[in-house]
């Protein structure tokens, strides 16, 4: 999805992207402890809470990394 991305999203998310050889590491992990979901990102889980829990603070999060993309875009 990264590779797809443009430049815009890619240089606002740049720095927290995981290579994928990380990622694949983090899920033989999560196998090998038997846990149903895997979250390479250690911030991704408060963000599942988030959605889950306070839907309209993530949806605000979500727009707000929407507009940083969208300003980069527009330089």
């Amino acid at each position: 999805m990264y590779e797809q991305s443009d430049a815009a999203a890619k240089e606002v998310l740049g720095a927290s992207v995981l290579d994928p050889e990380d990622v694949a590491d983090e899920v033989m992990k999560g196998l090998a402890d038997g846990r149903f979901l895997i979250l390479p990102h250690v911030e991704v889980r408060g963000h599942c809470a988030y959605r889950a829990t306070d839907t309209d603070r993530w949806l605000r999060g979500m727009r707000r990394l929407r507009r940083r993309i969208d300003e980069v875009a527009a330089g």
